[in-house]
């Protein structure tokens, strides 16, 4: 089935295989966890991540950066840089547990489900992303990890590095992981300001009218409540 598929789209048994996984995580996830719930784990990751870029700036030498690495002793670098690789994972499922996030649902189910889709895909796709950055040990990712060992595994070396996905992600890696942190500032900080002004003026749209007062020949344009209120002084003459 999946070859069938890999040569319907022209790519290979491992990027049909992985976006299947990511539709029957996103549904799986859908019956288990809330969309809130989700940003939540998202959210961790981010943090996660974030923490991992830290430490490995500021632990290891980066001639790009300039930074030295000697901030603490060789080996308890290594161990700190090793040790927050997990807090992704870690993160990423103590976030939902805790919870905390103020996030915002849709109230109306069909915008919820399409909503929660997107997200859960993302964050999958943008998940495996991040894994696939850091087993390569680009850039700033230069101490060893559990990630590391399957750098060398066979089915890494020949399937996953050929598949499209891959290089789709080496290809936009720089472009992926600010994408996402962008994506989860606007949804926690900015959305709510952004969707209460186009309902406002959707709803200001919506409330303009035409009218004719008594005998004049053209039509006035004026929101409904002026109306109304125009209506009532007219009644009154």
């Amino acid at each position: 089935m999946l070859d069938s598929l890999a040569v319907a789209f022209s790519v290979t048994p491992f990027d049909v295989g992985y976006c299947l996984l990511g539709i029957v995580g996103a549904i799986i996830s859908y019956y288990f966890l809330s969309l809130r719930q989700l940003y939540e784990a998202s959210f961790g990751a981010l943090i996660g991540f974030c923490v991992y870029i830290l430490f490995s700036v500021l632990l290891t030498q980066n001639v790009t950066l300039g930074t030295t690495g000697w901030l603490f002793p060789f080996q308890f670098s290594v161990f700190l840089v090793s040790a927050s690789v997990y807090l992704i994972f870690i993160l990423a499922i103590i976030f939902p547990v805790h919870g905390g996030l103020m996030i915002d649902e849709p109230d109306n189910q069909v915008l919820y489900t399409i909503e929660y889709i997107f997200v859960a895909f993302f964050f999958y796709f943008v998940l495996g992303g991040i894994v696939l950055y850091m087993i390569e040990q680009t850039y700033v990712f230069r101490v060893g990890s559990l990630l590391t060992s399957v750098h060398d595994i066979p089915y890494y070396t020949d399937v996953v590095r050929n598949s499209h996905l891959f290089q789709f992600y080496m290809q936009y890696r720089d472009q992926i992981i600010p994408l996402a942190v962008i994506l989860m500032i606007y949804r926690l900080l900015f959305s709510n300001i952004v969707t209460a002004i186009l309902l406002s003026i959707w709803y200001n749209l919506s409330r303009i009218g035409f009218y004719k007062i008594k005998n004049d020949t053209q039509y006035r344009v004026e929101f409904h409540e002026v109306k109304w209120a125009s209506w009532e002084a007219e009644k009154h003459e």
